[in-house]
Protein backbone atom coordinates (compact mmCIF):
# COMPACT_ATOMS: atom_id res chain seq x y z
CA UNK A 1 0.00 0.00 0.00
CA UNK A 2 3.17 2.04 -0.08
CA UNK A 3 4.49 3.42 -3.52
CA UNK A 4 7.89 4.68 -1.45
CA UNK A 5 9.11 5.35 2.03
CA UNK A 6 7.21 8.63 1.73
CA UNK A 7 3.98 7.84 0.58
CA UNK A 8 0.71 7.82 2.68
CA UNK A 9 -0.63 4.75 2.66
CA UNK A 10 -4.40 4.63 1.15
CA UNK A 11 -7.39 5.73 3.20
CA UNK A 12 -11.03 5.17 2.84
CA UNK A 13 -13.58 7.05 4.52
CA UNK A 14 -16.45 5.12 4.75
CA UNK A 15 -19.40 7.12 5.45
CA UNK A 16 -22.94 5.89 6.71
CA UNK A 17 -25.26 8.84 5.73
CA UNK A 18 -28.77 8.50 7.76
CA UNK A 19 -31.08 10.45 6.33
CA UNK A 20 -31.82 14.16 7.35
CA UNK A 21 -28.93 13.74 9.73
CA UNK A 22 -26.13 15.99 8.99
CA UNK A 23 -24.85 13.59 5.73
CA UNK A 24 -25.02 16.22 2.91
CA UNK A 25 -22.23 18.70 4.63
CA UNK A 26 -20.31 15.44 5.68
CA UNK A 27 -20.22 14.71 1.69
CA UNK A 28 -19.54 18.04 0.89
CA UNK A 29 -17.31 18.95 2.86
CA UNK A 30 -15.27 15.20 2.06
CA UNK A 31 -15.41 17.08 -1.51
CA UNK A 32 -13.88 20.68 -0.29
CA UNK A 33 -11.03 18.37 1.39
CA UNK A 34 -9.94 17.04 -1.88
CA UNK A 35 -11.20 13.47 -0.91
CA UNK A 36 -11.82 11.32 -4.48
CA UNK A 37 -15.20 10.01 -5.07
CA UNK A 38 -16.28 6.75 -6.96
CA UNK A 39 -16.25 7.96 -10.48
CA UNK A 40 -19.95 7.77 -10.97
CA UNK A 41 -21.57 8.62 -7.87
CA UNK A 42 -25.15 10.42 -6.19
CA UNK A 43 -24.32 12.52 -2.78
CA UNK A 44 -21.47 10.44 -2.56
CA UNK A 45 -23.16 7.12 -2.88
CA UNK A 46 -21.40 4.47 -5.80
CA UNK A 47 -23.61 4.60 -8.81
CA UNK A 48 -23.66 2.37 -12.30
CA UNK A 49 -23.39 3.66 -15.86
CA UNK A 50 -27.20 4.03 -16.12
CA UNK A 51 -27.06 5.71 -12.65
CA UNK A 52 -28.72 3.33 -10.38
CA UNK A 53 -27.11 3.04 -6.58
CA UNK A 54 -24.36 0.02 -6.59
CA UNK A 55 -25.95 -2.11 -3.68
CA UNK A 56 -22.87 -2.13 -2.04
CA UNK A 57 -24.91 -2.94 1.36
CA UNK A 58 -25.93 -6.45 0.46
CA UNK A 59 -22.23 -7.15 0.18
CA UNK A 60 -20.69 -9.95 2.42
CA UNK A 61 -17.52 -9.36 4.22
CA UNK A 62 -15.56 -11.27 1.78
CA UNK A 63 -17.40 -9.05 -1.09
CA UNK A 64 -16.45 -5.31 1.24
CA UNK A 65 -13.33 -6.38 0.89
CA UNK A 66 -13.21 -7.03 -2.47
CA UNK A 67 -14.59 -3.41 -3.31
CA UNK A 68 -12.34 -2.06 -0.79
CA UNK A 69 -9.27 -3.15 -3.04
CA UNK A 70 -10.97 -2.21 -6.18
CA UNK A 71 -11.99 1.76 -4.14
CA UNK A 72 -7.93 1.37 -3.59
CA UNK A 73 -6.93 0.63 -7.53
CA UNK A 74 -9.04 3.26 -8.30
CA UNK A 75 -7.78 5.53 -6.24
CA UNK A 76 -11.47 6.33 -4.62
CA UNK A 77 -11.05 7.68 -1.05
CA UNK A 78 -14.33 8.25 0.20
CA UNK A 79 -18.09 6.52 -0.38
CA UNK A 80 -21.80 6.95 1.33
CA UNK A 81 -24.26 4.17 2.18
CA UNK A 82 -27.45 5.80 2.55
CA UNK A 83 -29.41 3.25 1.33
CA UNK A 84 -28.44 0.30 3.64
CA UNK A 85 -26.02 -0.48 6.13
CA UNK A 86 -22.26 -2.20 5.77
CA UNK A 87 -20.98 -4.96 7.92
CA UNK A 88 -19.15 -2.31 10.51
CA UNK A 89 -16.97 -5.42 12.27
CA UNK A 90 -15.42 -6.54 8.96
CA UNK A 91 -14.45 -2.82 8.19
CA UNK A 92 -13.48 -2.27 11.62
CA UNK A 93 -10.82 -4.84 11.15
CA UNK A 94 -9.62 -3.57 7.37
CA UNK A 95 -6.53 -0.84 8.24
CA UNK A 96 -7.89 0.79 5.22
CA UNK A 97 -11.35 2.19 6.41
CA UNK A 98 -12.11 4.56 8.71
CA UNK A 99 -15.89 4.47 8.95
CA UNK A 100 -17.97 7.52 10.18
CA UNK A 101 -21.75 8.44 11.28
CA UNK A 102 -23.74 11.22 12.25
CA UNK A 103 -27.20 10.50 14.52
CA UNK A 104 -29.61 12.27 15.31
CA UNK A 105 -32.34 12.61 17.66
CA UNK A 106 -34.85 10.32 16.43
CA UNK A 107 -38.09 12.51 16.31
CA UNK A 108 -36.01 16.18 15.38
CA UNK A 109 -34.90 14.20 12.35
CA UNK A 110 -38.35 13.09 11.32
CA UNK A 111 -40.34 16.52 11.73
CA UNK A 112 -36.63 17.48 9.62
CA UNK A 113 -37.73 14.98 7.27
CA UNK A 114 -41.04 16.16 7.11
CA UNK A 115 -40.79 19.87 6.73
CA UNK A 116 -38.06 19.70 3.90
CA UNK A 117 -40.17 16.83 2.03
CA UNK A 118 -43.20 19.64 2.74
CA UNK A 119 -41.02 22.52 1.56
CA UNK A 120 -39.79 21.05 -1.36
CA UNK A 121 -43.04 19.42 -2.83
CA UNK A 122 -40.88 15.82 -2.68
CA UNK A 123 -44.62 14.50 -0.68
CA UNK A 124 -48.16 15.63 -0.96
CA UNK A 125 -49.25 18.32 1.84
CA UNK A 126 -50.16 16.25 4.58
CA UNK A 127 -50.19 15.92 8.16
CA UNK A 128 -47.16 14.21 9.79
CA UNK A 129 -49.37 11.66 10.83
CA UNK A 130 -50.00 10.26 7.29
CA UNK A 131 -46.29 11.10 6.12
CA UNK A 132 -45.75 8.70 8.55
CA UNK A 133 -44.86 5.75 8.13
CA UNK A 134 -44.50 5.21 4.87
CA UNK A 135 -44.95 1.71 3.06
CA UNK A 136 -41.35 1.74 1.41
CA UNK A 137 -39.43 4.38 1.64
CA UNK A 138 -36.96 3.32 4.60
CA UNK A 139 -36.38 7.06 6.22
CA UNK A 140 -40.03 7.73 6.94
CA UNK A 141 -40.66 3.80 8.45
CA UNK A 142 -40.16 3.30 12.21
CA UNK A 143 -37.11 1.93 13.96
CA UNK A 144 -34.98 3.44 11.01
CA UNK A 145 -31.49 3.84 12.67
CA UNK A 146 -31.91 0.43 14.49
CA UNK A 147 -33.31 -1.53 11.42
CA UNK A 148 -30.49 0.26 9.18
CA UNK A 149 -27.83 -0.96 11.07
CA UNK A 150 -28.89 -4.27 11.23
CA UNK A 151 -28.86 -4.60 8.02
CA UNK A 152 -31.48 -3.56 6.11
CA UNK A 153 -35.58 -3.00 6.96
CA UNK A 154 -37.49 -6.07 7.74
CA UNK A 155 -34.47 -8.54 8.50
CA UNK A 156 -36.39 -8.84 12.16
CA UNK A 157 -39.87 -8.38 13.62
CA UNK A 158 -39.59 -3.90 15.17
CA UNK A 159 -39.02 -4.73 18.55
CA UNK A 160 -37.15 -7.55 18.34
CA UNK A 161 -33.81 -7.89 21.15
CA UNK A 162 -32.32 -9.19 18.63
CA UNK A 163 -32.48 -5.93 16.08
CA UNK A 164 -31.62 -4.11 18.79
CA UNK A 165 -28.34 -6.10 19.86
CA UNK A 166 -27.26 -6.54 15.92
CA UNK A 167 -27.72 -2.93 15.37
CA UNK A 168 -25.45 -1.92 18.86
CA UNK A 169 -23.38 -4.08 17.62
CA UNK A 170 -22.94 -2.32 14.35
CA UNK A 171 -22.80 0.94 15.91
CA UNK A 172 -20.17 0.05 18.11
CA UNK A 173 -18.13 -0.62 15.58
CA UNK A 174 -18.05 2.75 13.62
CA UNK A 175 -15.11 4.57 13.98
CA UNK A 176 -16.21 7.75 14.19
CA UNK A 177 -19.61 8.16 15.49
CA UNK A 178 -21.60 11.42 17.49
CA UNK A 179 -24.69 12.83 17.89
CA UNK A 180 -25.21 15.73 15.61
CA UNK A 181 -25.84 18.49 17.91
CA UNK A 182 -22.62 18.35 19.06
CA UNK A 183 -21.39 21.57 18.83
CA UNK A 184 -17.72 19.47 18.43
CA UNK A 185 -18.52 16.92 17.12
CA UNK A 186 -17.47 18.19 13.38
CA UNK A 187 -14.29 19.70 14.12
CA UNK A 188 -13.44 16.83 15.66
CA UNK A 189 -13.95 14.40 12.36
CA UNK A 190 -12.43 17.18 10.64
CA UNK A 191 -9.43 16.75 13.31
CA UNK A 192 -9.15 13.50 12.80
CA UNK A 193 -9.31 12.99 9.36
CA UNK A 194 -6.95 16.04 8.25
CA UNK A 195 -9.72 17.84 6.55
CA UNK A 196 -9.86 21.63 6.83
CA UNK A 197 -13.11 22.73 8.69
CA UNK A 198 -15.31 24.62 6.13
CA UNK A 199 -18.24 24.98 8.29
CA UNK A 200 -20.65 23.98 5.61
CA UNK A 201 -23.89 23.61 5.78
CA UNK A 202 -26.12 21.81 3.32
CA UNK A 203 -29.15 20.73 1.91
CA UNK A 204 -30.79 22.87 3.77
CA UNK A 205 -35.50 22.85 4.24
CA UNK A 206 -36.22 25.84 1.91
CA UNK A 207 -38.45 28.88 2.70
CA UNK A 208 -41.71 28.61 1.86
CA UNK A 209 -41.18 31.12 -0.85
CA UNK A 210 -38.28 29.75 -2.46
CA UNK A 211 -40.22 26.12 -2.43
CA UNK A 212 -43.68 27.67 -3.92
CA UNK A 213 -41.19 29.28 -6.71
CA UNK A 214 -39.27 26.21 -7.30
CA UNK A 215 -42.76 24.19 -7.36
CA UNK A 216 -44.26 26.69 -10.02
CA UNK A 217 -41.11 26.35 -12.35
CA UNK A 218 -42.58 22.35 -12.15
CA UNK A 219 -46.03 24.02 -13.18
CA UNK A 220 -47.08 23.23 -9.43
CA UNK A 221 -49.16 26.68 -8.73
CA UNK A 222 -51.35 25.21 -5.80
CA UNK A 223 -48.34 24.47 -3.59
CA UNK A 224 -48.23 27.73 -1.93
CA UNK A 225 -51.50 27.62 -1.08
CA UNK A 226 -51.80 24.12 0.39
CA UNK A 227 -48.98 24.60 2.08
CA UNK A 228 -50.08 27.56 3.73
CA UNK A 229 -53.31 25.87 5.04
CA UNK A 230 -50.86 23.22 6.21
CA UNK A 231 -48.78 24.98 8.09
CA UNK A 232 -51.75 26.58 10.00
CA UNK A 233 -52.76 23.73 11.82
CA UNK A 234 -49.12 21.74 11.24
CA UNK A 235 -47.67 23.23 14.74
CA UNK A 236 -50.49 21.15 16.89
CA UNK A 237 -50.65 18.29 14.68
CA UNK A 238 -46.73 17.68 15.10
CA UNK A 239 -46.86 17.83 18.92
CA UNK A 240 -50.16 15.94 19.37
CA UNK A 241 -47.96 13.09 17.13
CA UNK A 242 -44.43 12.99 19.29
CA UNK A 243 -46.22 10.54 21.66
CA UNK A 244 -47.39 7.94 19.32
CA UNK A 245 -44.01 8.12 17.13
CA UNK A 246 -42.02 7.46 20.48
CA UNK A 247 -44.76 3.97 21.37
CA UNK A 248 -43.55 3.27 17.49
CA UNK A 249 -39.58 3.78 18.08
CA UNK A 250 -38.79 2.10 20.84
CA UNK A 251 -35.45 1.22 20.32
CA UNK A 252 -34.24 4.16 17.96
CA UNK A 253 -35.08 5.94 21.55
CA UNK A 254 -32.70 3.26 22.88
CA UNK A 255 -30.24 3.37 21.01
CA UNK A 256 -29.90 7.71 20.45
CA UNK A 257 -30.13 8.08 24.05
CA UNK A 258 -26.82 5.15 24.47
CA UNK A 259 -24.84 6.44 22.07
CA UNK A 260 -21.51 6.63 23.15
CA UNK A 261 -19.85 9.43 21.30
CA UNK A 262 -16.44 8.84 19.70
CA UNK A 263 -15.25 12.07 19.63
Amino acid sequence: MHDTLTAKPYRLVWFQHFHKAGGSSVIAEAGLNGERFYPRHYNGNPVDENGWEIPIWRMDEAEQRAFVDHCETLGVTFVATEWGSQIYPALRDDPRVFSLTFLRDPWDRLVSNYRYAMARGNAPATPIDQFFPHHSLMFRQPEYYTRMLAGGLGVCKAGDAALAAAAGEALAAIDFRADLYNKNAFQALCHRLGWTNHAVVSNKTPGLAMGALQQAARGDFGFLYRNIKLRSEQWNGIKAFRPRFEEMNPLDRALFDGLEESC
